[in-house]
């Protein structure tokens, strides 16, 4: 499976192409989109955890959130997902409740914030920050997070290009 073909990467998970699909039907959110959002925040890993923090540089403490799988959700926004879609025994290493993860953040985000789904950039750094987050404008003196969402941006579009082509 290579990250820079889309096409590559739903060929190679038969299961995930039917997901994203789904999830697009449901919440109108772009198959670009949710690949491109699991490559920024776990590269395709089901069991992706935030970095350790440690004290003195050397004695780990615990690790910096408790996002944790293929969509890093901390465990308070997945629980909220859980209770309001009744997803109760949704896991976040299942590709497929992930992606419908993002597809429900991504409508409570244009709920929320009127932020469209398709405004990429956006919806990233609402996805990464939380909606009060990003209503506070956290992201604005985090330039390593701006050039996350610009980056995700263009894999989303590069996604949805190359998709075109193979389905």
């Amino acid at each position: 499976m290579s990250q820079d073909d889309a096409c590559s990467i739903l060929e190679s998970k038969r299961s995930w192409k039917r997901a994203v699909s789904k999830t697009y039907k449901k919440w109108n959110v772009s198959p670009g989109m949710q690949l491109s959002f699991i490559l920024t925040e776990s590269n395709f890993r089901s069991r992706a955890k935030t970095d350790k923090k440690y004290i003195f540089g050397f004695f780990p403490t615990g690790r910096l959130s408790s996002a944790f799988g293929y969509a890093q959700v901390i465990d308070s926004t997945w629980e909220d997902y859980q209770k309001k879609t009744g997803n109760r025994f949704s896991s976040r290493t299942n590709f497929s409740d992930s992606v419908d993860f993002i597809g429900w953040y991504a409508n409570e985000t244009t709920r929320k914030l009127n932020v469209p789904p398709g405004d990429v950039f956006n919806q990233y750094l609402a996805y990464h920050q939380g909606h009060r987050g990003y209503k506070r404008g956290d992201y604005k003196k985090k330039p390593n997070l701006i050039a996350a969402a610009k980056r995700t941006e263009s894999n989303a579009g590069k996604y949805n290009k190359q998709l075109k082509n193979c389905y």
